[in-house]
């Protein structure tokens, strides 16, 4: 079973923040209400686990889910992520879609090289280059 965490950049200063997602309303106006959109980042002292959550506010245009795999690195995926194989000469950008006959998914368009059925089996041979905010010249090589 994956972590169902999200990543997202921050409204406050740009800088990208992981941790559980949180919508909800910010505050209300005569009857409008504005929307707010966050993430719980939790913090850890010594190795363990601690209850301190701060929540921070992000741009709801850059929130990403977190695939469940990781790069040949170790560094978890997350959809936005833009991947890269040398020995292939194949890149890929993640994202979440349909794949119809299969249901919903994570799944990858290839920007340069050939086409893969699953992410499973072969995410450990690609690294984490970029991602779609950060790098979008890396989605027109």
């Amino acid at each position: 079973m994956r972590d169902i965490i999200f990543k997202a950049k921050r409204k406050d200063n740009g800088e990208w923040v992981q941790g559980y997602y949180f919508c909800g309303l910010k505050s209300m106006a005569g009857n409008k209400a504005e929307p707010f959109h966050g993430i719980y980042e939790t913090y850890s002292f010594d190795g363990k686990q601690c209850s301190l959550m701060i929540l921070h506010e992000v741009d709801p245009d850059t929130v990403c889910e977190y695939t469940g795999f990781t790069d040949k690195n170790g560094a978890k995926i997350f959809e936005g992520d833009i991947l890269e194989n040398d020995g292939v000469g194949a890149t890929m950008d993640v994202f979440y879609g349909e794949i119809i006959g299969y249901g919903n998914g994570f799944q990858w368009r290839p920007i340069i090289g050939r086409i893969f059925e699953s992410m499973t089996g072969f995410c450990d041979e690609y690294t984490i280059i970029g991602n779609r905010f950060d790098n979008p010249e890396l989605l027109n090589p």
